[in-house]
């Protein structure tokens, strides 16, 4: 990875910690929360030990806890670490965190193959890494430290979408060097207001995670048709009727291809052979 880019993004993080806790909390990201929980819920086992790799803030690891799960978590930006294990204290859930680490996904060499009960990447960990070998050896490491059988959760950012927002929001982004080239790459290297990723296709994404070791059981659209309406979801949420009519039209839709095509994140979800 390069290291400049690594630290851009280990430094921005660093400096909106308070923000992406509370990112999960508003606007389309509610929808991208809902429904990850929705389908932690039906896939995860009933109990175990979980790790939550690229944890942030720790959202879903501290959710997982109050389920009664046993949660390890690993990020590289130490001041999420450092926030996530003050919210445990916090919320009273120190015996359910069994470690906490300062660690980048393709090298969770502190863990033992077989380990892990499920492994939860969530939020676009593997899109902030621009090397294309090292989202291999991301994807692999999630893969040796899950026991067999064990379900494995990852969600990225979706390339295409960025165009949705483009028209919707960011209509500077049309006179950036990037946008031109996004479609073909999905790679954008910062400057024009957020941090450096990779936008995935999702056939793309897929191909991490080979059929000789693992299955895929589902794949997932997170926001959907929804993505980039921020204002929009505000307003709609505030009708509770009529958000709950979208919920149920959102879950019955969000594993369609056009739904994750359309999706700002989507998640694949996997069970280990």
């Amino acid at each position: 990875m390069n290291k400049e880019l690594e630290k851009d993004i280990v430094e921005g993080y660093s400096q909106s910690v308070g923000r992406e806790w509370n990112r999960l909390s508003k606007n389309v990201s509610i929808l991208e929360y809902l429904t990850t929980i929705h389908y932690l819920e039906k896939y995860l086992p009933k109990k175990g030990l979980v790790a939550d790799i690229g944890s942030g803030p720790g959202r879903y690891a501290l959710w997982l806890a109050e389920q009664g799960y046993d949660v390890v978590a690993a990020d590289p930006v130490p001041k999420f670490v450092d926030f996530l294990k003050a919210k445990f204290r916090a919320r009273k859930l120190g015996k359910r965190l069994k470690g906490a680490y300062v660690a980048y996904a393709q090298d969770l060499s502190m863990f033992k193959d077989n380990t892990f009960d499920a492994v939860i990447c969530l939020g676009g960990p593997l899109s902030h890494i621009m090397s294309k070998t090292e989202r291999q050896k991301a994807a692999n490491e999630l893969l040796r430290i899950a026991k067999p059988k064990a379900k494995i959760f990852v969600s990225v950012i979706g390339r295409l979408p960025l165009y949705a927002g483009t028209v919707k929001l960011f209509h500077s982004d049309l006179e950036a060097d990037f946008i031109e080239d996004w479609a073909k790459t999905g790679n954008y290297y910062g400057g024009y207001g957020f941090l450096p990723f990779h936008g995935f296709r999702p056939n793309e994404f897929e191909k991490l995670f080979p059929s000789s070791s693992s299955r895929i059981v589902a794949k997932v659209g997170l926001e959907g048709f929804a993505s980039y309406a921020r204002k929009e979801i505000d307003k709609l949420r505030r009708n509770k009727k009529r958000w709950e009519k979208w919920i149920k039209i959102h879950f019955s839709i969000c594993e369609e291809p056009e739904t994750i095509g359309a999706s700002e994140h989507y998640m694949l979800i996997l069970e280990k052979k």
